[in-house]
Order: structure tokens, then C-alpha cells, then sequence
């Protein structure tokens, strides 16, 4: 309970219902979304995709011009940390559910093998003094707005906690965002509520972690999490109008350009 509110209702809440009533009466028409996600046969955009194309970060082109001043290029500078994102995700995957098809270590890059250092310590500290149980891994969850796949879900002395793995330098709010997309499609898909969200930060170039936990049982950060669930849905909503003006533009475009209005 929130402050007498249920999460269900949160979840379900007036707001809520009012983005969905939007998109699909007005944004969610003949879209073909490039995206690998399906919900009952039709594509629907991933959450990861969502949040990259409504918020915008500027550093990012600062960034990119100063790999420039050092001769770098950020395509191979972004392609090498997705690589990494990639390897560990899928080596931890494994770990995770034991499974006996582990890659031998010497052929991840070092970066991997810090990050999963990492995530071996924070696993085992964690393990002996909890009960954990694993509830899910790296599984692929759609409804009819959008899709995604969360990395864990756990349960820890009984409480379900959603977990997401990042080999980012930092976190950022985005990565709530994120959680709060894949909240919702636990509670549509499987109707599961989770008490709780972490983000384990593992470090590349030591084998050190950080740790972000929000819990639904503190007043603020439920009411945190409230907000980015809206704010998810927001922008779910201005991605959908975007591509719907992209389409509506370029039908327009040459009987605006060719139009005799002078």
C-alpha cells in the first residue's frame, strides 16, 4: 500500500488508462514498427527504443566531438561497450541458472571479466545473507504498446525485487524508466507486483560494483517510481505521435512543397 493507494491501482490508474486510450485510438494505426518484439502477431516498439528516441542527452555530442579531438570514432568507441553490455549479460545469464555451458574466461575481453568479477561478488555477499530465489532471467515480456526483456527477477527473503544489470560509467534516471516499463508488462503479462527495483553498476575497469535499490515499501521512493511510470508512459505516447508525424509528413510533403497557396 502507498499512501491507501494499492499498486494495482497505480498501475492501472486513471492516468494510465488515459495514455493507452490515446494510443489506440489515435497514434497506434497501421504503424510498422522496426522492432523484433511481437504481441499477438503485430510489432510493437521496445522499451529501450522508446526512451532513446524521446530523451535526447546533449553530452552525448559532446562526447562524440571530443573522440574526435582524440582521433577516436565513437561508432567503434559505442560498438565496443555494447559488445561488452552483450557478453556479460549473456555470460551472467548462465551463471545465474547454472547452466554447465559457461564461457571459459580467457575468452571475454578484460572488461567483461571485471564486470563479472564484480557481479560474482555482489551474487555471492548477497546470497549468504538472504534467501534468494531466482524468479526469471533474461526474459522477453510484451502487451500491446511495447515489449522488453528484463535481465532478473528475484525474490529475496520473500519480497520480489526486479533487478537490471548496467556496465555503464554511471546510472542514470533513464535506467528507472526503464524498470518501471518492465513493471508494467510483470503485472499485464503474469500479474506479478514487485516490492522492490535494484541496478547493479558493475565497474569495467575494476572489479568493483554499485548498487541502486529503490523499495516500494518507503513512501518516497514508491512515490519515485510512481513517477516514472507515468513519465514512461508519456513518452510512449510522444514516440508514437512522432512516428505518426513522420508518416503524416511524408505523404503530405509534395502537396505542401508543389501547393499554389501564392
Amino acid at each position: 500500500i502507498m499512501g491507501g493507494i494499492s499498486r494495482t491501482m497505480v498501475l492501472n490508474s486513471d492516468l494510465t488508462k488515459s495514455y493507452i486510450k490515446i494510443i489506440e485510438d489515435i497514434v497506434l494505426q497501421d504503424k510498422d514498427f522496426k522492432s523484433s518484439y511481437e504481441c499477438n502477431g503485430i510489432k510493437v516498439p521496445r522499451v529501450t527504443s522508446i526512451l532513446g528516441r524521446t530523451i535526447h542527452d546533449d553530452f552525448l555530442m559532446y562526447w562524440a566531438n571530443s573522440l574526435g579531438f582524440k582521433r577516436q570514432s565513437y561508432r567503434k568507441v559505442l560498438s565496443h561497450a555494447a559488445n561488452i553490455g552483450t557478453e556479460v549479460h549473456n555470460y551472467l545469464a548462465k551463471l545465474i541458472t547454472n547452466s554447465p555451458n559457461l564461457e571459459p574466461g580467457h575468452d571475454l575481453m578484460q572488461e567483461s571479466v571485471n564486470c563479472i568479477e564484480s557481479f560474482e561478488t555482489w551474487w555471492r555477499m548477497l546470497n549468504d545473507k538472504h534467501k534468494v530465489t531466482v524468479l526469471g532471467s533474461e526474459k522477453t515480456l510484451t502487451c500491446p504498446y511495447f515489449g522488453g526483456t528484463y535481465d532478473l527477477l528475484l525474490s529475496v527473503d520473500d519480497r520480489i525485487f526486479l533487478m537490471d544489470f548496467k556496465t555503464s560509467n554511471q546510472v542514470s534516471f533513464k535506467y528507472f524508466l526503464q524498470l518501471a516499463a518492465y513493471r508494467y508488462l510483470l503485472w499485464y503479462c503474469e500479474g506479478i507486483e514487485v516490492d522492490g527495483f535494484t541496478i547493479l553498476r558493475m565497474d569495467k575497469h575494476d572489479s568493483v560494483f554499485e548498487v541502486v535499490h529503490c523499495d516500494m515499501n518507503i513512501p518516497e521512493q514508491a512515490e519515485f517510481m510512481e513517477y516514472c511510470h507515468q513519465m514512461f508512459f508519456s513518452l510512449l505516447t510522444s514516440y508514437n505521435y512522432i512516428l505518426n508525424m513522420e508518416n503524416k509528413f511524408k505523404d503530405i510533403y509534395k502537396e505542401l512543397k508543389w501547393s499554389n497557396a501564392f
